[in-house]
């Protein structure tokens, strides 16, 4: 696993944490879910800015998909048209999260390292990890990114590990919480200085 890859780095070649097909076999699902039920909107969560190389998360790959979706199907060939929608495509990863806390995502519902500790805390250095705390620091967020000890992590996380005990320390998804309640904008910064 590459670990504090420069930017420049990061942003050139196809990492080794590409999986092959991985977004073809996504919509190849989704696709055969929404012809079963009827649905021609299909939605992924692709990033093409700060995508780390994926060829799988690029706009041509995307609509070379949707025109597929159209010639393969039973509900394309009888006029119905599919359409992949891609909301994140073009945002940064820092328009990504300040858009999210407009929204109100707990971002402790979130997790990005492909190569997280045993205990489940995320590295910090792998190419996710890197593009996260970018992110995050581009948005204005003064987040300490996730990697807590545990006699450092809040204390809900420490409750939750005892209450876990003899499986994964922190449930998918716990790590970096700030707060129990989704986090607005405001509320993003004060859980990064240590005010939640």
């Amino acid at each position: 696993m590459p670990k504090s890859r420069p930017a420049a780095e990061i942003a050139h070649g196809i990492p080794a944490t590409y999986v092959p097909a991985r977004n073809t076999i996504f919509l190849a699902n989704a696709l055969a879910w929404a012809e079963s039920i009827g649905a021609t909107d299909i939605f992924i969560g692709v990033n093409a800015l700060d995508y780390s190389g994926y060829p799988d998360c690029r706009p041509e790959f995307i609509s070379a998909f949707e025109k597929m979706a159209n010639l393969a199907t039973k509900a394309g060939v009888e006029g119905s048209h599919f359409k992949i929608h891609t909301p994140l495509i073009g945002m940064s990863k820092a328009e990504i999260i300040g858009k999210a806390g407009e929204l109100g995502i707990d971002f402790s519902l979130t997790y990005s390292c492909y190569d997280p500790a045993p205990d489940g805390r995320a590295c910090g250095l792998c190419d996710s990890c890197q593009l996260r705390r970018k992110g995050f620091r581009e948005a204005g967020s003064k987040i300490q990114f996730y990697t807590w000890p545990d006699e450092t992590a809040p204390a809900h996380l420490r409750a939750n590990k005892k209450r876990t005990a003899g499986r994964h320390p922190y449930p998918a998804g716990a790590l970096g919480r700030c707060s129990s309640k989704p986090l607005s904008r405001d509320a993003i910064a004060r859980c990064g200085a240590g005010q939640n």
